[in-house]
């Protein structure tokens, strides 16, 4: 792995880590966007919306912690390709479905896999800022 030694390579890795971000972000904000449009059009009552919108950040909860631990004594790669392909596959699965429970299923996954980026970019950060050959150790 390549340590962040010279610019170009603090660039590129602060710009991939950025749109990493923004795509985990948008497939957090996919079902909280359209939930009260889904509430007025009668695909969800407001008990199902409601439980809709806590059960992502339960699993969320619960599941960061696990990957947390998980990443402190494995690579980090597996954890963010993980997250972008796996949410986005939920989220276009979530847009197919019309059946609650179905969606319930693929929120919260989306959730699982949301929580496993965030430890995953922070080991990836972590390891290759460590060391004082580091641009940002001088500073």
């Amino acid at each position: 792995m390549k340590r962040l030694i010279d610019k170009k390579v603090s660039r590129h890795m602060l710009i991939m880590c950025f749109l990493a971000y923004l795509v985990v972000s948008v497939a957090r904000l996919c079902v909280p966007t359209v939930i009260s449009s889904m509430v007025s059009e009668n695909f969800l009552d407001k008990s199902q919306s409601g439980l809709l919108a806590g059960i992502f950040y339960l699993v969320y909860g619960v599941f960061q912690l696990i990957f947390g631990k998980y990443y402190n004594t494995h690579a980090p790669y597996s954890g963010v390709k993980m997250a972008l392909f796996g949410s986005a596959a939920c989220c276009l699965l979530m847009s197919l479905t019309k059946n609650f429970y179905l969606l319930l299923l693929f929120w919260s996954l989306c959730a699982v896999f949301n929580a496993s980026f965030f430890p995953a970019i922070m080991k990836l950060v972590a390891v290759m800022l460590r060391g004082r050959d580091s641009v940002w150790a001088n500073r």
